[in-house]
């Protein structure tokens, strides 16, 4: 079935280059752990019957190094490993046979194959892997071509294998973290427009903790980037993973979502900026704060109603939820006209207009959220 047209600019990019700077997520599943004990003894074992050398350790090691959560990661991870002791051994071998081995021609290499490193559009790991097969190939004396591709082949071992075993056994992905981040974005946003309204209904913000909501309202960029990295990772857990079928099909509803969620949670920052310079006298005019807590409260509770509908746990029908956003958008606009039967001066009309039409965009948003609209 054809993936739906909405959401399809968040899906992460999956080009060999991309792939060439996928960066070690660490061992915080269990799962991980068992799948590289598991890759680390499978390449050991085998590199004892391919190869003659006495010592063992290229292929475990690279096993040990790049088996991920996800396969895309592990084959990213593998194939900077790979082409980094390619080019290492490369690298020391030519300069080894030219001029031998000294303190000087030591630190010569170093510094080659550090720079040369740097020029390449890897992750760290991947770049810091042919001063690493540069150093090995120098220390250990074994600096030949024919030593140098047998080292390549043990660390090409350890990576097929860490890739066999990713391949053979995924993780199973979760939602837990895309919808725990979705839901601390979601309860934080109303938390910022909660703050906004008890502000507002003082006199004037005076001081700094009257300002309160300014610094919470920060907290949104954070929490929109969480929000982004857990569809990231749940996307990269699906990628090349037969345990996933289920939640590859919904990757693109759920790469709208997640946009439409963080333009609204900007959209809701940007209602906190402007009410540190809104005029309260002149806003208390247009509406009491009793009424603009009850308007921003509203505004929550269609913020709670589009987060629900994406559960299906909306009591309401859509329709009954496109009449709760015109009520919402037809409020705004009694309170614009109210603005422009009082007579105020110009900046101050455009002030009062620009704030209250904030309030109106994110009800856009959130009518958009819930139809699925660009």
């Amino acid at each position: 079935m054809a993936q739906p047209r909405f959401g399809g600019e968040m899906i992460p990019e999956t080009s060999l280059g991309d792939t060439l700077q996928s960066r070690h997520s660490g061992l915080s599943r269990l799962s991980v752990v068992w799948r590289i004990t598991l890759a680390v003894a499978i390449s050991w074992a085998a590199s004892q019957v391919i190869f003659t050398t006495e010592v063992i350790v290229f292929a475990p090691m690279t096993a040990l190094l790049v088996v991920q959560a996800s396969t895309s990661s592990t084959i990213g991870l593998s194939l900077q490993r790979i082409l980094g002791a390619g080019v290492g051994v490369a690298l020391a071998a030519v300069w080894v046979t030219a001029v031998g081995v000294s303190w000087w021609s030591f630190t010569i290499a170093m510094a080659v194959s550090l720079l040369v490193a740097r020029a390449l559009p890897w992750s760290v790991i991947g770049q810091l892997q042919i001063p690493v097969a540069v150093l090995f190939a120098m220390v250990l004396g074994q600096s030949s071509l024919e030593q140098g591709l047998i080292r390549t082949l043990e660390v090409a071992l350890g990576g097929a294998v860490a890739i066999v075993v990713s391949l053979a056994l995924p993780v199973k992905p979760q939602r837990t973290a895309l919808h725990t981040a979705r839901n601390a974005l979601q309860e934080h946003m109303k938390l910022v427009l909660f703050e906004v309204a008890q502000a507002l209904a003082q006199p004037q913000l005076d001081s700094r903790e009257q300002r309160d909501f300014l610094a919470s309202s920060r907290h949104l960029r954070d929490l929109g980037d969480e929000l982004l990295a857990a569809y990231s990772d749940l996307f990269n857990l699906a990628t090349m993973n037969y345990r996933a079928t289920d939640i590859r099909k919904d990757l693109s509803t759920d790469a709208f979502v997640v946009r439409r969620l963080v333009v609204v949670g900007m959209h809701v920052r940007s209602i906190a900026s402007a009410a540190d310079y809104v005029d309260l006298v002149g806003l208390h005019r247009v509406i009491s704060p009793v009424a603009f807590e009850s308007f921003t409260q509203e505004l929550c509770d269609l913020l709670d109603a589009a987060c629900a509908s994406l559960e299906n746990s909306y009591g309401g029908d859509h329709q009954d939820f496109e009449n709760r956003v015109t009520r919402f958008r037809s409020r705004v606009v009694e309170l614009v006209e109210c603005i422009q039967t009082l007579n105020f001066e110009a900046q101050q009309s455009l002030s009062l207009v620009s704030f209250l039409g904030r309030f109106d965009h994110v009800a856009q948003l959130l009518h958009g959220l819930v139809n699925r609209d660009k």
